[in-house]
């Protein structure tokens, strides 16, 4: 078989094929039509099309594809986003998997000397098979969290460090001085989602980020994307807002979108004002609190670009890598001697 390149009505095929679960890991919250579709409508590049790869009336790989430079194609992948658009059949052997990957170079609409695949997750992609081709560079990017499935918060808790937990009971007891009374909420109620979301938006809007500019509004375009993605998974009561209260107020929110097999912390924020009590760390525990038990047969993911401190909350920690695959071996060569000149 051969790639197929798809020009016209992408957005409609791609919402078919991935409600079909026609693609490759496709039941990944971040790959499902209900986060993909709104990603591309309110955040399109232009120009992008759909490349599909079909092999005995099986998709095994496909790609969200957009023009990255004159000489470069890419995977869509968007800065709102924490993982790229592809879909590739982990059982594909090395051999098979670089002659597919290479092939898509001579199935582009134009001529490229390189391709770009951002922001893979190891869970999805062997990095191994892209490291193996001998005309791909492979960079570490980011380093992403997780949780088991089926864990006990007793065990979780007790294999944090000492200072995670001296830490957390050190806040609890600054507030328990000042007499706070602290509640921990969960939205999900698909007609309590907008109130669940201006309250994001207000927190948010009131720290650093709503002072660049930069904060959660329900006009500008990330807060159009957030609403929708939290619209969409509150259908089958899969969005959630949890909220953090002292006093009745809401001084920290996260959002999550979930399905039968995962959980995704998508974004957080809290009240500035409250620092000295960690409501964001403190949201984060009684979140987990909540979540862990060993009925949960979920993961829970935290897409980010963890610090040490993220990296101790959680029992596994595995890198995202940035691949950029070159038409052949010499042209690897040269733009890595580009690069040194440079």
């Amino acid at each position: 078989m051969a790639w197929v390149i798809h020009k016209e009505n992408v957005l409609q095929l791609l919402r078919d094929r991935l409600d079909q679960q026609l693609y490759c890991n496709s039941q990944h919250p971040f790959l499902e039509s209900r986060y993909v579709i709104p990603l591309m409508e309110v955040f399109p590049h232009g120009g992008e099309y759909l490349a599909e790869y079909e092999e005995q009336g099986n998709i095994i790989c496909a790609f969200v594809m957009s023009k990255y430079s004159a000489l470069t194609a890419a995977a869509y992948v968007d800065g709102v986003c924490q993982i790229s658009l592809t879909y590739i059949d982990r059982s594909l052997s090395q051999d098979k998997f670089a002659s597919i990957i290479n092939a898509l170079f001579n199935s582009l609409p134009k001529f490229f000397l390189a391709i770009n695949f951002e922001l893979q997750d190891p869970d999805l992609t062997d990095e191994e098979k892209f490291s193996n081709m001998k005309n791909a560079v492979v960079n570490q990017c980011a380093n992403n969290t997780s949780i088991p499935p089926g864990m006990e918060f007793e065990e979780y808790w007790q294999q944090r460090s000492k200072s995670v937990r001296k830490d957390l009971a050190r806040r609890m007891r600054s507030l328990e001085r000042e007499n706070i009374q602290v509640e921990y909420r969960v939205i999900d109620d698909e007609a309590e989602i907008d109130q669940g979301f201006d309250e994001y938006c207000r927190l948010e809007g009131a720290g650093w980020k709503g002072e660049q500019g930069t904060a959660l509004t329900a006009t500008n375009e990330q807060g159009m994307f957030y609403k929708r993605v939290m619209d969409g998974f509150a259908l089958n009561k899969q969005a959630k807002f949890h909220q953090l209260l002292f006093d009745g107020v809401v001084v920290a929110s996260l959002m999550t979108i979930e399905n039968s097999e995962m959980i995704i912390v998508v974004k957080t924020t809290y009240d500035e004002d409250m620092s000295k009590f960690s409501p964001g760390r403190l949201l984060d525990y009684y979140m987990l609190k909540n979540l862990l038990t060993s009925s949960n047969q979920q993961h829970i993911e935290n897409y980010t670009n963890a610090s040490a401190n993220d990296q101790k909350w959680f029992p596994r920690v595995r890198e995202m890598y940035d691949v950029t695959v070159y038409r052949s071996p010499l042209v690897k060569q040269l733009a890595q001697f580009k690069q040194k000149l440079n």
